[in-house]
């Protein structure tokens, strides 16, 4: 009846202290892994022959267990890159991405990212755009295989917003030839800034 008795206590005190919630033991732990989400649009610059280009994308990922990163990213310069010819080149790449985020239970924190999968570009003669109408003097498009390895900081906005600085570097092989251009052409650094909108 003692044994009874002690066994009610103890069972009423851990009651009060989980408020109700039963939590059982388990062997690989009682809160299982979390998982979170997120989206955003990326902005930046790519530098490429000497010269900054602007550049837009977006990125889209689940995190689980607030570190681990898979989703896919996408990225493309906003201004067309000049052929030695005169030419206008559109230059977009995209692919899986997965990452770590390290520390993330902190303010400001690092984070590293790879992106692997391909793009294109596509070659139009004279400008794309002629001041009044979109030309449509297509000469041709080759795609490439691309890599891209980038290295950032966040910050932890509020539950649902993070905010990130990075730089990283833009591997690609095509093998690309056309109007005095190879791969070296579009090989590049790039910088800039993201909102990632979601749950973390």
């Amino acid at each position: 009846m003692a044994l009874i008795s002690a066994g009610a206590a103890a069972y009423a005190d851990s009651d009060e202290t989980n408020q109700g919630v039963f939590q059982p033991e388990t062997l690989f732990g009682s809160h299982g892994i979390a998982i979170g989400a997120y989206g955003g649009p990326v902005g930046g610059a790519a530098y490429l022959g000497g010269k900054f280009y602007p550049m837009a994308g977006g990125e889209g990922a689940v995190i689980i267990d607030h570190w681990l990163i898979i989703g896919g990213a996408g990225r493309g310069l906003v201004q067309p890159v000049v052929s030695p010819s005169g030419n206008e080149i559109e230059y977009g790449w995209g692919g899986m991405m997965a990452g770590f985020i390290i520390m993330p239970e902190y303010l400001i924190h690092p984070y590293v990212k790879a992106v692997i999968g391909g793009g294109s570009v596509n070659e139009y003669s004279g400008n794309m755009y002629n001041g009044n109408n979109w030309n449509t003097n297509f000469v041709q498009s080759q795609g490439f295989f691309s890599l891209d390895g980038e290295v950032g900081v966040q910050m932890n906005v509020c539950k649902w917003l993070r905010i990130d600085v990075y730089g990283g570097y833009h591997y690609i092989y095509g093998p690309l030839a056309f109007d005095g251009m190879t791969d070296d052409n579009f090989r590049n650094f790039d910088a800039g800034i993201k909102f990632d909108f979601g749950w973390f």
